[in-house]
């Protein structure tokens, strides 16, 4: 990997932070004025750093492409998450701070439905406030086959796993008979 040097002229230190050296990032830090700009992420509105990690190119759902968010995306769900300010400052969901910052606030007791089924999608045109239960009813209304395509015809009863949930026969039957080789070779 090519070694970074100092951006400041006449200056060929390493590179140690913001495109500084070590001495001249300390003189930067006090307050000292340098002869060149310094890069720094923190002269960024948080509106300015959130629509830097947008694409705007995802797939298009009902004649609107995703806004697919490229930044971090973990915690519960796999939804994308974005830092308000630096330091251990909060973390947000990216889809509801997108909402909010283009639509307004989304109202006590509420959640976001995303319309186009994209987790990371931050599109407030893709997004509708909605009770839980109708996010979870769209959610499995919507959810018609299994991921290889099998229709998803299987119901489960209470005491066999989640109760009032849906499977797919076809793969269900499949395991099954894996399952039962494995069992007879062994």
């Amino acid at each position: 990997m090519p070694r970074s040097y100092c951006t400041v002229p006449d200056c060929d230190e390493p590179h140690f932070a913001r495109s500084l050296c070590s001495k001249h990032y300390g003189r930067w830090q006090r307050g000292k004025k340098l002869p060149i700009p310094v890069r720094d992420a923190y002269h960024l509105t948080v509106a300015e750093r959130f629509w830097s990690k947008v694409n705007k190119d995802g797939p298009i759902w009902r004649g609107s492409p995703c806004w697919l968010w490229t930044a971090s995306s973990g915690g519960k769900g796999g939804y994308g998450q974005f830092q308000l300010g630096g330091g251990k400052s909060k973390m947000v969901r990216a889809h509801r701070w997108s909402y909010e910052a283009v639509v307004g606030f989304i109202p006590e007791g509420l959640e976001l439905d995303h319309l186009c089924r994209v987790r990371l999608c931050v599109n407030p045109s893709h997004l509708e406030p909605v009770t839980h239960r109708e996010n979870d009813l769209r959610a499995h209304h919507l959810r018609q086959t299994c991921y290889k395509g099998h229709p998803l015809d299987g119901f489960r009863k209470a005491g066999t796993g989640r109760a009032g949930s849906r499977y797919c026969k076809t793969c269900r039957q499949a395991s099954n008979r894996r399952y039962s080789q494995k069992v007879k070779h062994n």
